[in-house]
């Protein structure tokens, strides 16, 4: 008996039946994080949104990517997923850089507990009187 050809296990080939990509669904949810991200430098609620929807297409993205490198998610939305992640990630990073400078501008940590103090340029230099 004669072996047949089979095309899926050729090199490079792949099976025509997989899972298909959500590749823009992943943009479009990273785009949509990443302008949150954005909007949240001025306003406290895009920040509400961005973060569980960057957690949300992260996690979405890793689990695409996954699937992909092991053969069983079609691969032509490889590089929009890679995408949405990067921008998801952006989406949730940009949030906690008002919070950051918020919280090192007004917390002093070296006093006793943690109260709010006036911003160091405020304060008269030592050894002066105002």
């Amino acid at each position: 008996m004669k072996s047949e050809a089979r095309p899926w296990e050729q090199p490079g080939a792949q099976l025509r039946d997989l899972e298909p990509d959500r590749g823009d669904l992943l943009q479009w949810l990273g785009w949509a994080g990443l302008a949150n991200g954005l909007a949240s430098l001025c306003l406290l609620f895009p920040a509400l949104v961005a973060v569980p929807l960057g957690v949300m297409v992260l996690l979405m993205a890793r689990h695409d990517l996954a699937r992909m490198r092991a053969g069983l998610m079609d691969r032509a939305g490889e590089e929009q997923t890679q995408v949405a992640r990067r921008n998801a990630l952006c989406g949730l990073l940009i949030p906690l850089i008002p919070l950051l400078v918020l919280v090192g501008l007004l917390a002093d940590p070296t006093s006793r507990g943690f109260r709010l103090a006036a911003p160091t340029f405020l304060r008269p230099a030592s050894g002066q009187r105002r």
